[in-house]
């Protein structure tokens, strides 16, 4: 989906872009551009929205929304830091297996994946700055700078300053 309220369409195995519904182009219109997007389209489809992916934004890069409807099947939506990123429609119950285990879960192992790398960085980051200036001279424990760091830093710089071409 994008500002122009076109679905993207998930059925028999291929996806196609559609025009939205009537009934639903305001609301997809609001929702491109909104901050609170899965909240806009849970009342304009009527649905809970049930969110696929754990913890917030910050950790894995991008949520997962889903809603399922009787008469509408079911709306998937996807979102990164700054709001809604794309929406993919599966209209047909029979096509949301298929959907799910060809290309959401492995979108969802990926996004898991990226999310454990980018913890375990965080980790090695304040693990090398704890052993290497344990006396507590830190600037940022997250990414393991340090006083000591920014010395060495100044030193290089006005060794360089001092160099004639």
């Amino acid at each position: 989906m994008n500002a122009d309220a076109t679905f993207v369409v998930y059925q028999n195995g291929s996806f196609t872009a559609t025009a939205a519904p009537d009934d639903l182009t305001e609301a997809l219109a609001r929702a491109w551009w909104a901050q609170d997007w899965q909240d806009v389209l849970s009342f304009a489809l009527h649905a809970e929205c049930a969110w696929l992916t754990l913890g917030s934004v910050e950790a894995t890069g991008y949520e997962v929304a889903v809603w399922h409807t009787a008469d509408r099947g079911s709306l998937l939506g996807i979102s990164s830091e700054c709001g809604l990123a794309t929406l993919v429609h599966v209209p047909e119950p029979s096509d949301w297996w298929p959907f799910q285990t060809a290309h959401l879960v492995p979108l969802l192992s990926a996004m898991g994946s990226l999310g454990s790398a980018r913890q375990l960085g965080r980790l090695a980051d304040a693990f090398i700055s704890y052993a290497r200036h344990g006396e507590g001279r830190h600037i940022n424990r997250g990414d393991g700078s340090s006083k000591i760091d920014q010395e060495e830093l100044d030193a290089w710089r006005a060794r360089m300053a001092g160099r004639t071409r």
